[in-house]
């Protein structure tokens, strides 16, 4: 993971199947200016603690689209994956969220993401700042419009 630190300018990055347990390594491509679109965590050894610490801070990345965590430990403890439902809604950039979690995955994520698509981030104000409450019809309107791609399926 050390190597992670020297590619700073990475925007797809994939790190499947490599028994990653600690997520701290990660914690420089954590940042706002950070390049990285898309992140593949899936089929690792992630824990509740490391995955809590990890949604905490993923918001900050300002490019992140995708998101991929399947299969991993933390996915069977319903705090963890509450707190990960709670930071969807902090989050204004990701696009795409893949858990294949026992729970309902569409509950889970389909109300932020569909915003995130519809552009509740580009229209958002100050860092923080709520989007104004006269810009919600023309945010939810373009999510109930939008077409997007999933996997190369139209959605």
């Amino acid at each position: 993971m050390q190597a992670v630190n020297l590619f700073k300018s990475v925007v797809h990055l994939a790190l499947d199947s490599n028994q990653i347990s600690d997520l701290s390594p990660l914690d420089d491509l954590i940042l706002a200016d950070s390049p990285l679109q898309s992140l593949s965590l899936s089929y690792n050894q992630i824990g509740e603690e490391d995955m809590t610490v990890f949604v905490g801070k993923v918001h900050r990345i300002k490019n992140l689209k995708n998101l991929m965590l399947q299969d991993n430990p933390f996915l069977s403890s319903e705090s963890c994956v509450a707190e990960l439902k709670q930071s969807l809604w902090r989050n204004m950039c990701l696009e795409r969220l893949r858990l294949d979690w026992e729970g309902d995955e569409e509950t889970l994520t389909h109300i932020p993401l569909d915003l995130n698509r519809g552009g509740r981030g580009v229209l958002r104000g100050q860092q923080d700042q709520p989007l104004p409450a006269n810009l919600w019809p023309l945010v939810l309107e373009r999510a109930n419009k939008l077409k997007y791609y999933c996997h190369g399926d139209r959605v």
